[in-house]
Order: C-alpha cells, then structure tokens, then sequence
C-alpha cells in the first residue's frame, strides 16, 4: 500500500482535508476521527 500526504484543517463546522499528491482528493468530516475515515475511503 502507498502512503499519502494528508492535510487536515479544523473548519467551523468540523474538519476538511485534501491529498496534494491527488488531484481533487477532498473530504470532509464533522470529527477528526471521520474525516481521516473519509480520507482513507476517498483515495
């Protein structure tokens, strides 16, 4: 399995994140724990 850059930002609402290495990977989360879940099912 390849591993990915992850960048997570705590938002108003909750979190988002995006892969720089893939292009329009994006997720969003009301926790940190389901935007990394998110994230993991995204790329």
């Amino acid at each position: 399995m390849k591993n990915y850059l992850v960048v997570i930002e705590e938002t108003g609402t909750g979190y988002s994140a995006y892969c720089p290495d893939l292009e329009g990977c994006v997720s969003t989360g009301a926790t940190r724990s389901e935007v990394e879940h998110n994230m993991r099912e995204a790329i």
